[in-house]
């Protein structure tokens, strides 16, 4: 749970808290989205691109993200990448 005080960060999708599980997202941009406080776990990203998106406190565990791009507007602070296969592009 993330704490429902932390207001949106502005211009951007709420996502905040999703979980998913064994799930592949391939070939997609993933645009504007705030997926802090996340969990992807057993899931595989392959050739996404995140752009201008939050990812603080995501966590990616035993998952793969292969060939990704994280554009220069994309935050990326504590994530936790346990047991997460990461291959660049």
């Amino acid at each position: 749970m993330y704490p429902l005080e932390e207001p949106l960060a502005e211009g951007k999708t709420d996502m905040r808290g999703i979980s998913v599980v064994r799930f592949e997202i391939e070939n997609v941009i993933l645009r504007n989205l705030d997926f802090k406080y996340a969990s992807f776990d057993s899931t595989t990203f392959e050739n996404v691109t995140f752009a201008n998106s939050n990812l603080d406190y995501v966590r990616f565990c035993r998952g793969e993200v292969r060939k990704c791009i994280f554009d220069e507007r994309t935050t990326l602070d504590y994530m936790d990448l346990s047991d997460t296969l990461l291959e660049q592009r």
